[in-house]
């Protein structure tokens, strides 16, 4: 109860203030077809990047700025309302659905000293940007018909849709939508923090595997542990434990499963994208560690 107790305040107050409004917001700029005329001045730089239309790149922008599981559902208001390809869904999933700045910045980077937020911060954000820039020019490079930002943004501008959709339906639906969703992330939150009570319970003599265990469960709670875990001078130890917030554990992977549940987007793809980022996440967080701790030993032998 206690545990369960805990993921239902940490939803309550912390994820319902943070997302519920821009669910709301983001499903209206959708519904009435607004993102053409909000993007417009990004478009032409976005798309040099990306080459993608400019319904992609609202979703890639909210993706990094909202945070699970928003990225999740920009993409399935987006193909439900066929302004996208199934094919180019899947292509942002691989990388548009991650842990938003704001919880990142607010609750993972206090637990560790400055010198390391540069190195969390390229793992949290620049892995995966740099990974949907590889996957865009290889395997996906044929999901997007290629046009010239003119072009992209004048046929988005003047849908045949967009008189069809009065304010009053699209504020409605993506009310609804919005409510569904923050339940569904409340109901992710408590049992699989409920679920807590397993390694604290079983592994209590044993403080690594039952952070490991939390991290794969859900990731709010884990970060407790792993504060705890910095403090205690394991400070390898909990960077290293970091790059599961690609994944999310358990939690963000059934929020993300139940809110593409009514489309045909591949889950197994999106979940291998995911693993693939945490293990490069995981093996540059080595290397990092690894040359600072060479260049220590070459300063401590130059003093010596």
């Amino acid at each position: 109860m206690s545990y369960a107790a805990t993921g239902l305040t940490l939803w309550f107050n912390n994820m319902i203030p943070a997302l519920f409004p821009f669910m709301v917001l983001s499903g209206l700029i959708i519904r009435l077809d607004l993102a053409p005329s909000i993007l417009a001045f990004l478009h032409p730089v976005m798309y040099k990047i990306f080459r993608t239309n400019i319904y992609c790149e609202y979703a890639i922008l909210m993706g990094f700025l909202c945070g699970y599981p928003m990225g999740a559902v920009i993409i399935k208001d987006l193909l439900t309302q066929d302004k996208i390809t199934l094919k180019q869904a899947d292509y942002l999933l691989s990388f548009c659905n991650n842990i938003g700045p704001v919880f990142f910045c607010s609750l993972v980077l206090p637990i560790f000293e400055s010198e390391y937020h540069k190195i969390l911060l390229f793992g949290m954000y620049g892995i995966p940007l740099l990974y949907g820039l590889f996957l865009r020019y290889t395997f996906f490079r044929k999901a997007f018909q290629v046009k010239t930002p003119e072009q992209s943004v004048k046929k988005h501008i003047t849908p045949t849709q967009q008189d069809t959709t009065t304010f009053t339906i699209a504020f409605t639906d993506s009310l609804n939508q919005a409510v569904s969703a923050s339940l569904l992330l409340g109901a992710c939150m408590i049992f699989f923090n409920m679920l807590r009570f397993l390694p604290m319970h079983y592994c209590k003599d044993n403080i690594l595997v039952s952070a490991i265990l939390s991290w794969l469960l859900e990731v709010n709670g884990a970060l407790f542990m792993t504060k705890d875990l910095y403090e205690y001078g394991l400070k390898m130890t909990s960077l290293l434990l970091v790059p599961f917030l690609t994944v999310g554990g358990l939690s963000c992977l059934c929020q993300t499963v139940g809110i593409l549940s009514s489309t045909r987007c591949n889950i197994l793809k999106y979940l291998l994208h995911k693993s693939i980022q945490w293990l490069i996440w995981l093996i540059v967080t080595l290397l990092w560690l690894l040359t600072d701790i060479l260049r220590q030993f070459y300063v401590w032998s130059a003093v010596a």
